[in-house]
């Protein structure tokens, strides 16, 4: 889907296709985890292998000027084993591991995302995933405030476009109206 607002053009993909998408990646779990949290593909690369716990994740938001720089949401139910598991499986510091030039741990780089992202949908950068995410909490009538907590803005306008510009959402409220 594609929208106009203002001068820039939203696109999103719904949740089915999207996980379509994901299920050709090399590395599913890592685009699932940006998709379900509406990550930007640097944030991923900052989440500490301490920064999951039982049942949540310390997200690092990198557009955070001031304290606090992230926030912890619940770990989904439907990632949280395979999350772990994946923990267990590796010992680096980082939850989605990648190494600097000089070959210290560090998390997966952004370069790194947008790669693995390409291979599957050249067409659109990963930043669709954010997109799909915030236009799926429209479409299922999430509140606003979660939804903007969700994706980390510090502006509700920000989170606004997704909330004007879903016909499914508007679709919706007019038939509820209607009844």
């Amino acid at each position: 889907m594609e929208y106009i607002f203002g001068e820039h053009l939203i696109a999103w993909l719904d949740e089915n296709e999207v996980y379509s998408l994901i299920a050709k990646s090399r590395n599913p779990l890592l685009l699932e985890f940006i998709y379900a949290y509406g990550l930007r593909r640097g944030e991923v690369g900052l989440i500490r292998r301490e920064d999951v716990g039982d049942k949540s994740v310390f997200i690092h938001r990198l557009k955070r000027k001031k304290p606090p720089f992230g926030e912890y949401l619940p770990l989904e139910n439907k990632l949280r084993e395979r999350v772990h598991a994946h923990l267990k499986s590796h010992n680096h510091p980082f939850l989605f591991p990648g190494y600097n030039k000089h070959g210290q741990p560090q998390g997966v780089s952004g370069g790194t995302v947008y790669q693995i992202w390409k291979n599957v949908f050249p067409e659109r950068g990963p930043h669709i995933l954010r997109h799909s995410r915030a236009g799926w909490q429209s479409e299922h009538n999430k509140p606003f405030e979660e939804c903007q907590s969700w994706l980390g803005h510090r502006s509700a306008t920000s989170t606004a476009v997704y909330y004007r510009i879903s016909a499914k959402r508007f679709k919706r409220m007019a038939q509820e109206m209607m009844r």
